[in-house]
């Protein structure tokens, strides 16, 4: 007896396929979220952002390495890293001309131009 396998099926010529772009995305397979929050520097206190307000002049991360974090999801295996560079307490981790009073511009540290997203950035690089 010899048996013959056949397929039926087809694919209907409207099914979603997926780009190049979200298949080289797909390569990339492991990825690292960071969530650096500026109530971390609530020195004494246990912030909440929905109930605290964050004094912006404590955000004073002298000991910032964002090169240490690259290196770290390197060392894991990732492929890319996110830095999430405003949480809903609405701080911005830049030096936002939109959000002066509330943005690193308003803190002391690097004089007001400290600014976590370009370091992570160039930590990413490597530079």
């Amino acid at each position: 007896m010899t048996t013959t396998a056949t397929s039926s099926t087809t694919t209907p010529p409207n099914t979603p396929r997926p780009t190049s772009r979200q298949l080289r995305f797909q390569d990339w397979e492991f990825g690292v979220f960071v969530h650096f929050l500026a109530g971390q520097f609530m020195k004494g206190k246990t912030y909440h952002a929905e109930r605290d307000r964050l004094e912006p002049d404590r955000f004073a991360p002298s000991d910032l390495d964002c090169d240490q974090w690259a290196s770290a999801a390197a060392a894991a295996g990732a492929k890319y890293m996110v830095y999430t560079a405003k949480h809903h307490d609405g701080f911005c981790h830049w030096p936002s001309p939109t959000t002066p009073g509330f943005s690193t511009t308003a803190c002391s540290w690097r004089e007001g131009k400290g600014d976590v997203v370009r370091d992570h950035v160039e930590g990413g690089e490597g530079g």
